[in-house]
């Protein structure tokens, strides 16, 4: 089959194929795992009830997972239960799959890639099976898609449309789980990177006003919760979010300030500790491997990943595209963020940090691979 063939292919039937397997691995999901309503989800349908009671959150801290928590309410209000908040969960998911499969098209200049990256993410299970859990990851992952979507819609139609749509994305990021906040500086640099050198002067009070808004978050996250704050992870050497070491190193904190200053003051009073134990977190986040996994499962997620850290890392001598600039900024620099933030925090059970980025990964390395190719047909 030729090229010309594939593509007219995908534009005929691309939605429609990529839309049975969605359908078809969701509700393999719900055979496999059933409705996830247990452990994490209890909290977030425990804010829901109070909501109906006309109560407010628990704590201030839940305004920043109430994307969740509201597809909660306004099912349970309507009548049609947890099973329909998993629905309206799976067709938010849906809704972003295919705006983020019609907003690649932009940028590749063959059907297959976007395709392809669509497909990977609907079928990569340990992506793709958080659609059927009420935790806050599939509103997160897929507001994600959308932020990456209307970024890219952007770029191709600076307009006031498509900009009120990347602040709403990027709103409905921040309200999916508090991680989003980490967005704020990439999305500043994807704009800083593509306005015109004599509009940067604009960007600057946006930077003040990000960074105003990471502390505030970053304080109302970790002191309104009675079992974490900025520095418990490095108090007692944890590695995996809410797996403590038995014997934990004696380090320098402090009480005073903001959680953002104390956990400023325990890298500069600690630097060869956070860069021990930081090293160790970042071999977790980017390898996903586990011992509680099984070896297979270890080396599938090896065998899969691995790839698309090469082509990430050979995409920064080869990807230097005007259009595709921004976006490429943006994304490399979201993952540097997070790599950062587990660094200076823990990584999680089941890899949900880096899954965020998983997208980022598929488009850099299909982006990577068209531009090789492309080079050889020249």
């Amino acid at each position: 089959m030729n090229a010309t063939v594939l593509n007219n292919a995908i534009r005929k039937y691309g939605i429609s194929f990529l839309f049975g397997c969605w359908l078809l691995i969701t509700v393999l999901h719900l055979y496999l795992y059933g409705i996830g309503t247990t452990l994490e989800a209890e909290k977030y349908i425990g804010e829901a009830n109070r909501l109906i009671n006309r109560q407010g959150f628990t704590e201030v801290r839940y305004v920043f997972y109430s994307l969740t928590i509201f597809i909660i309410w306004l099912s349970l209000t309507i009548k049609i239960g947890l099973s329909g908040a998993v629905v309206i969960q799976a067709l938010y998911n849906l809704f972003a799959l295919f705006f983020f499969f019609k907003s690649l098209r932009q940028i590749f200049n063959s059907e297959v890639y976007p395709f392809a990256i669509t497909l990977l993410l609907i079928v990569f299970s340990p992506y793709s099976s958080w659609t059927v859990y009420l935790y806050t990851e599939s509103v997160f992952y897929s507001s994600c898609l959308l932020l990456l979507a209307a970024l890219i819609n952007y770029i191709f139609s600076k307009n006031a449309k498509t900009f009120f749509f990347l602040l709403i994305s990027m709103l409905l990021v921040i309200l999916a789980r508090p991680l989003g906040i980490l967005f704020l500086a990439p999305v500043w640099l994807f704009l800083f990177v593509d306005v015109k050198r004599k509009t940067k002067f604009i960007l600057i009070p946006i930077a003040i006003a990000g960074c105003v808004l990471f502390v505030y978050i970053s304080n109302i996250v970790f002191s309104t919760t009675n079992d974490a704050n900025s520095t418990l992870a490095a108090q007692t050497d944890c590695i995996i979010c809410g797996i403590r070491s038995p014997s934990p190193h004696a380090i320098k904190i402090t009480s005073d300030g903001s959680q953002v200053y104390q956990l400023y003051y325990y890298i500069i009073n600690n630097f060869e500790h956070f860069l021990q134990l930081g090293t160790i977190r970042l071999k977790y986040f980017f390898l996903m491997t586990r011992s509680y996994y099984s070896n297979l499962h270890n080396l599938f997620l090896l065998a899969f990943m691995i790839p698309l850290y090469f082509f990430t890392i050979i995409s920064w001598f080869i990807l230097k595209g005007r259009t595709y600039r921004p976006i490429y900024i943006f994304q490399l620099s979201s993952i540097f963020i997070f790599a950062v933030a587990v660094m200076l925090q823990c990584d999680d059970f089941h890899n949900r940090f880096i899954l965020a980025l998983f997208p980022f990964f598929l488009t850099i390395t299909a982006k990577t691979i068209e531009h090789v190719l492309e080079r050889k047909k020249s």
